[in-house]
């Protein structure tokens, strides 16, 4: 993955103080400090204003560092509520962007959401589960990954569809290619028409983006 060390254990980037650490490095060389991983806003936007409203109450799963949610801010979706579960990204993440009331920002696990079910009208991860699906060569492969693994991609969408309205859209940006990412989305009778819409965006190296609606009661 560009931007991690290649003396990182993958399996490292899963755990909370890995990323702590990164980010308290990041915020010392430079306060305002950002890292996108994957596309930015405007590489997304064409995608993202198909199923974004400016009255969308959006929830960014690990927001970590990014500028995408700024630029839904400023490009008049004021509504995102950003988590991430290391406290250090989202302190200074706050502090960056206090000249924007609308926004918020939270330190939660992806996995253990605490808000009420039917909360937002849209719930986004970019890249986050991808770094949930890191592990260590020993500890299996793409086509076999570890059991652990795979619970925790299920919880972080299982999560992700109780805190959704009816008729609100999971959304992922992926670098992972589709069929060893899509079977963690697919829930039969969640999604609308049991579909989960693929785009994919790109022309030497594809990034893949993921768009499922929760059904309407």
């Amino acid at each position: 993955m560009d931007g991690i060390p290649a003396s990182t254990p993958l399996s490292e980037l899963r755990d909370k103080a890995y990323w702590d650490s990164r980010y308290d490095k990041e915020f010392q060389e430079k306060d305002d400090a950002n890292f996108d991983w994957f596309k930015g806003y405007k590489d997304l936007e064409p995608w993202l204003s198909e199923h974004l409203k400016p009255e969308s109450k959006i929830l960014m799963l690990g927001c970590g560092n990014s500028t995408l949610s700024a630029d839904l801010y400023n490009a008049g979706y004021k509504h995102v509520h950003n988590i991430d579960f290391a406290p250090t990204c989202i302190e200074r993440m706050k502090a960056l962007h206090a000249d924007k009331p609308e926004m918020t920002w939270e330190v939660m696990d992806v996995l253990d959401l605490k808000y009420d079910a039917a909360t937002f009208d849209v719930a986004m991860d970019k890249g986050t589960m991808d770094a949930l699906l890191c592990f260590d060569p020993e500890e299996g492969s793409v086509w076999s990954p570890p059991e652990h693994v795979v619970a925790n991609c299920m919880k972080e969408v299982d999560e992700a569809i109780r805190v959704l309205k009816p008729g609100g859209k999971f959304l992922y940006c992926t670098f992972g290619q589709p069929h060893f990412r899509r079977r963690y989305m697919e829930r039969e009778g969640v999604w609308k028409d049991d579909e989960v819409k693929l785009t994919t965006l790109g022309d030497m190296f594809h990034y893949f983006l993921f768009s499922c609606e929760k059904k309407s009661d």
